[in-house]
């Protein structure tokens, strides 16, 4: 046999040892998995009895704290509600102002005008 011929050989015994390799590695897993499944059942049960203790006391607990903060929250949203309700107020009544002083401005400007015109027609 020439080159061609080993090299098919040594490729069908390179595939032959890695699916035994795989089938050992397969094997190794399921027979893991069937431990960490009986070892994690009995730390689920033990961990359920000893949770289900604790859970009401956590679930009273995490109750009365959330109650609380939505007073709190409650509490500050009414205060933010009034504050934004008074800067509503200054906001129109800033509003106001700036168009009186606007048209204070005009005025001014009007009388200046007609003041300058005034001074013009004294000296003529």
């Amino acid at each position: 046999t020439g080159a061609g011929g080993i090299m098919p050989d040594v490729r069908r015994a390179l595939l032959e040892h890695s699916e035994a390799q795989h089938r050992v590695l397969e094997d190794y897993a399921e027979t893991q998995q069937r431990k960490l499944l009986g070892s994690l059942s009995a730390v689920e049960h033990k961990a359920s009895r000893e949770a289900e203790g604790s859970f009401k006391a956590l679930e009273a607990s995490l109750t009365e704290n959330l109650e609380a903060r939505l007073a709190k929250q409650s509490h500050w949203l009414t205060s933010q509600m009034s504050t934004f309700e008074r800067v509503q107020t200054h906001s129109a009544d800033i509003r106001k102002v700036t168009e009186q002083l606007e048209q204070t401005q005009a005025r001014v400007a009007d009388l200046e005008a007609a003041e300058a015109r005034r001074q013009r027609c004294l000296g003529c």
